[in-house]
């Protein structure tokens, strides 16, 4: 028993390092996407633009001992980073601990978890401060989400993930392509209601999810959307025809899904039956 605890424990802690170090690339995608930079070529500081070397890009840790500050221009950095970073490394944490590594199915498992959390993450992030959804946040996920469901069927000898993927991918974008067609209707404008980054976000969610936990992350996403609204509105910090970044909750809600989806699903169905 205690060389499976061990086991166990060991690999929360290598997910958790792995996933800091995906928050910490994750960081660079999140600064340099909205802005139309290249991915490639190394950090730099974003005051001075000293390139910066391994030393000074270890995740959450360069942060503390530099005391949040570049070591060269001593100007503050943004506490963003690291606590994206510590943010990944504890859902990838979170993956392991719920979802344990035993054999290649389960690992294909948790890369598919994996890819879900950082494609949120990163969309989460930039439509709440720019209120984009990228097309190459959401078309690479979708992709390599694509993928692994495949290699999880050829190693199950069927097909029944990636048909389940794609009927969740239909379910997510056509509902919510139709929203975003059918506002031309009633507004005189395409996308006035919903723009086409969340339809394309919404075909990565169902991929992901699956048709039923789709559906709870999609109630869950409207529902703390409309509060926020009527928070935001009732505070004079939005007006009725203000855009909220929708693709933040869809995000927000994909992630509590992943993990707690079926448990959500059940409890509501037993609300029901109660009444």
């Amino acid at each position: 028993m205690s060389a499976v605890l061990t086991t166990g424990a060991l690999q929360i802690i290598l997910a958790f390092i792995f996933g800091t170090a995906i928050g910490s690339f994750l960081n660079v995608l999140i600064w340099r996407l909205p802005r139309e930079e290249s991915i490639q070529g190394r950090s730099h500081c974003p005051h001075c633009h000293r390139q910066l070397v391994w030393h000074d890009l270890v995740p959450v840790l360069s942060f503390l001992l530099q005391r949040g500050k570049c070591k060269y221009c001593k100007q503050p950095i943004s506490f963003r980073y690291p606590l994206i970073e510590v943010i990944v490394g504890a859902l990838f944490a979170l993956v392991i601990f719920l979802f344990p590594v035993t054999n290649l199915a389960s690992g294909l498992m948790f890369a598919k978890l994996a890819v879900a959390v950082a494609i949120c993450i990163t969309v989460f992030v930039i439509d709440f401060e720019h209120e984009l959804i990228l097309d190459k946040v959401v078309f690479p996920g979708i992709v390599v989400m694509a993928v692994l469901f495949i290699a999880l069927d050829i190693l199950a000898g069927g097909f029944i993930n990636i048909r389940m993927g794609l009927l969740g991918a239909a379910a997510g974008f056509i509902p919510f392509w139709l929203l975003w067609y059918a506002s031309k209707w009633f507004t005189g404008k395409t996308g006035k209601w919903m723009g086409f980054g969340d339809v394309k976000f919404a075909a990565f969610m169902g991929l992901a999810l699956g048709l039923k936990n789709l559906v709870v992350a999609l109630f869950l996403s409207f529902t703390v959307g409309a509060v926020v609204g009527i928070v935001l509105m009732a505070t004079g910090k939005k007006h009725f025809s203000s855009r909220i970044p929708f693709g933040t909750f869809l995000a927000l809600a994909t992630i509590l899904s992943l993990f707690w989806g079926n448990q959500l699903w059940a409890w509501y169905w037993k609300l029901l039956t109660l009444n």
